[in-house]
């Protein structure tokens, strides 16, 4: 069960929003280092400097835990830790892109326009008929 605020992710300015675009961006290629290496994928993520937040999410991934179990946990720490602005939205996306991934194969551009989602109308990028 997900709880987001979204009220947090309202009051991020369009300015913290266009500084997640290129987030998304290396969560894109996460993906692809995830699908070319497993497990290990995530662990050059985490040795390359992925913060507190991003380390423990993946880790629950990484030992197995169900995505019921890892999505509660997530959502729990993201509304508990006091994430603000950006730093809120930044977990909530990649909360997002971990569940995703975990979850069932998603692919390039299902996976952008789902995390491009939370910046709102402005970065979404549908294609058109």
């Amino acid at each position: 069960m997900r709880f987001i605020n979204w009220d947090k992710i309202e009051n991020c300015t369009l300015e913290e929003r266009k500084r997640l675009v290129p987030y998304i961006s290396q969560l894109t290629e996460l993906k692809y280092e995830f699908e070319r290496k497993g497990i290990e994928g995530f662990s050059n993520y985490i040795a390359s400097g992925a913060n507190l937040f991003e380390k423990q999410a993946l880790q629950l991934i990484m030992q197995g835990y169900m995505p019921e179990v890892c999505e509660k946990v997530m959502f729990h720490l993201i509304n508990s830790t006091h994430f603000e602005g950006e730093e809120y939205v930044k977990a909530v996306i990649f909360a997002e892109f971990a569940l995703a991934v975990q979850k069932a194969p998603i692919g390039v551009q299902e996976l952008k326009l789902l995390l491009s989602s939370y910046l709102g109308t402005e970065f979404l990028e549908l294609p058109m008929d």
